[in-house]
């Protein structure tokens, strides 16, 4: 009985340090939820929408785009421009006239404020008809949320807003 237990107890204190780490802190699930925000933009998308993908969420919008009505034809992937916001500004100015652009948006790092510069110039170039916001389900932590937003950028011509001149509050450089 002796040898049975010393057994056990060596097994015990060879396997509790491997599983401590995730006991204590469980892996993160759906750290940002692009799943989520497409399941809930399906319903919602109309033929003849258009769709512009920021460039952190393009890897997980490509892989799970198909299960959502999309294909990889379907939706624009925007340009990684750290440190150079007009360059976002310039790729959403391929979308003016048109009624209904839908925007995904995960992992803009708060820093580089490429998020809300984003989110800016659209409100300044057209009009916000709807936003889905999906928090992350990490554990313990708090990850970016995982957003969709539509646009109308054909009812509001606003000439006077322009990729150069629009106010970028983001860094200069990356």
């Amino acid at each position: 009985y002796r040898v049975q237990a010393l057994g056990a107890l060596a097994a015990a204190c060879l396997v509790a340090p491997a599983v401590y780490p995730v006991a204590s802190r469980p892996p993160a699930y759906r750290v940002e939820d692009v799943k989520a925000v497409l399941s809930r933009v399906e319903p919602l998308k109309r033929p003849g929408d258009l769709v512009y993908v920021y460039y952190a969420a393009a890897p997980v919008t490509t892989f799970y785009a198909d299960r959502y009505g999309m294909s990889r034809t379907d939706y624009r992937v925007g340009g990684c421009h750290r440190g150079d916001g007009r360059r976002y500004f310039q790729e959403l100015d391929s979308f003016r006239g048109h009624p209904r652009v839908w925007v995904l948006i995960t992992h803009a790092l708060p820093q580089y404020r490429e998020r809300e510069d984003i989110l800016a110039y659209l409100d300044a170039i057209g009009s916000r008809q709807n936003d889905i916001r999906v928090p992350s389900l990490a554990v313990g932590r708090t990850p970016l949320p995982a957003e969709g937003f539509l646009y109308d950028l054909a009812g509001l011509a606003r000439s006077d807003v322009t990729a150069a001149t629009f106010p970028v509050t983001g860094p200069a450089s990356a």
